[in-house]
C-alpha cells in the first residue's frame, strides 16, 4: 500500500465496508491510501475500489495458539 499524506476527518462514507459507522469517525487522520495492490494488480488507486469477481481466496485458519483451551 502506498499512503498519501495529507490531514483530513475521516467521515463514514468514506470507508467501503458494510457497516452504518466507524469508531473513528471524526477523528484526524494524516495520510490516506493512495494506491493499493494484490498481486501485482491495482485494487484501489486513490480514488476508486477495483474489484474484480472470483479474485478473492479464503484462507482457512485454525483456533488461534493464545486462545486458551475449553476445559
Amino acid at each position: 500500500m502506498i499512503w498519501n499524506q495529507r490531514e483530513f476527518v475521516l467521515k463514514n462514507e468514506q470507508l467501503h465496508h458494510e457497516v452504518d459507522y466507524t469508531p473513528y469517525e471524526g477523528m484526524r487522520l494524516k495520510a490516506w491510501p493512495g494506491l493499493t495492490l494484490s498481486r501485482g494488480e491495482v485494487v484501489w488507486d486513490g480514488s476508486g475500489f477495483h474489484p474484480q469477481l472470483g479474485r478473492g481466496e479464503l484462507l482457512a485458519c485454525g483456533v488461534p495458539t493464545l486462545m486458551p483451551k475449553r476445559r
